[in-house]
């Protein structure tokens, strides 16, 4: 998925885009995975997409893996 939104990004495809971080927000993550893709770093990048909804969808998904990231560290 990752290589289908770096893709998407540098197409231009915003509806694309929007798409696969809502693919993103539904999936089950990896915290492991999650530090191997570097992933987090692309989306992050995204935060300042010109098209808004892929914005507050980034930016939606990057508070999802934080809140992830944050439980996987407490266990």
């Amino acid at each position: 998925m990752k290589k289908w939104l770096e893709t998407a990004r540098s197409e231009e495809q915003p509806k694309r885009l929007g798409m696969l971080l809502a693919q993103f927000w539904k999936a089950e993550i990896n915290v492991d995975e999650l530090s191997k893709t570097n992933i987090g770093k692309l989306v992050r990048e995204l935060k300042t997409h010109p098209d808004s909804d892929v914005r507050a969808t980034s930016n939606e998904v990057l508070k999802k893996w934080k809140e992830a990231v944050e439980d996987y560290e407490m266990n």
